[in-house]
């Protein structure tokens, strides 16, 4: 079983725990603004809010945050994108519990060339566990979390950041255990990034 995690750890980031959608906790920039800076876009990262249903997201109730990063991991621009349609793809990893291939609305402000992402939802990577910290969680949390992937094609999938059930990330830290398996029980999920990836 390989998997491949995205090699930007220079480029992490760090995400405001409390923010249910966003992965850079910049709030510097306001939804679907860029910083008035004449910076170019290195890195773009990857948040979503999944209303899951019989193992699908439903598409009219679920939605993907794209963040534009500069070199620094400054938050240039954020916004968030509905998620016009769903569907399941067999996982191509045993480690990957459930993979979606979700298309988007088309970005009217920070556009990635991206019209539809494939992502799932598995077993937590070391190497994003061992990144948890840096996102403010502690290890009672973190036992709540699964991994969340990203796939830039059919042949390959990155361990980009977390994935809960939105219960698990409440300041209380909620009740929610992680999925040692499929299905994924139905809920909100949250996918939240550690890791962004290169333009």
């Amino acid at each position: 079983m390989l998997l491949i995690l995205l090699a930007c750890h220079d480029a992490a980031f760090t995400a405001n725990p409390n923010d249910a959608g966003n992965g850079a906790g910049d709030d510097s920039a306001t939804l679907g603004e860029q910083n008035d800076t004449a910076a170019q876009p290195a890195y773009w990262s990857l948040a979503a809010s999944l209303e899951v249903e019989a193992g699908l997201p439903h598409a009219s109730a679920s939605t993907v945050t794209i963040d534009l990063l500069d070199a620094d991991s400054e938050l240039l621009c954020t916004e968030e994108l509905a998620v016009l349609s769903s569907g399941s793809k067999p996982p191509p990893d045993d480690a990957i519990y459930a993979w979606w291939v979700l298309g988007l609305e088309a970005s009217a402000k920070c556009d990635v060339s991206v019209e539809s992402v494939l992502v799932g939802i598995g077993e937590l990577n070391a190497d994003v566990e061992a990144g948890i910290p840096s996102i403010g969680y502690d290890d009672a949390l973190a036992s709540s979390l699964n991994g969340a992937y990203f796939g830039p094609d059919d042949a390959t999938q990155w361990a980009f950041g977390v994935a809960g059930l939105a219960p698990s990330f409440s300041p209380d830290g909620g009740s929610s255990e992680s999925v040692d398996g499929p299905p994924i029980p139905d809920g909100t999920w949250l996918l939240k990034p550690l890791y962004p990836f290169p333009m």
